[in-house]
């Protein structure tokens, strides 16, 4: 099973998941979820209630932080994404 490396964005009115990889290494898609977590997963949880009353928009995250990468789908089928080895070649 190969883990999905998606590149999250902010366009327009919407966040953007694109797949730009897959890992076959644990350890890597491990520390890709966990500065995940440490950035956007901890700002929605801070910012959960503001986020749904409105009074704070998801873009405010991405004002600040441009991308954030998450490697959390499993898939059998690659569909000729490249192999990611380490975090220097997300980009």
């Amino acid at each position: 099973m190969h883990c999905i490396i998606d590149k999250i964005t902010f366009s327009g009115n919407s966040v953007c998941f694109t797949p730009v990889g897959y890992t076959d290494n644990k350890t890597l898609s491990d520390n890709i979820n966990e500065n995940y977590e440490s950035t956007l997963g901890n700002w929605v949880t801070n910012n959960l209630a503001a986020l749904e009353d409105g009074s704070v928009l998801i873009s405010e995250f991405f004002d600040i932080v441009v991308y954030v990468y998450v490697a959390k789908t499993s898939a059998t089928v690659t569909s000729g994404l490249p192999l990611i080895l380490s975090t220097e070649e997300l980009v």
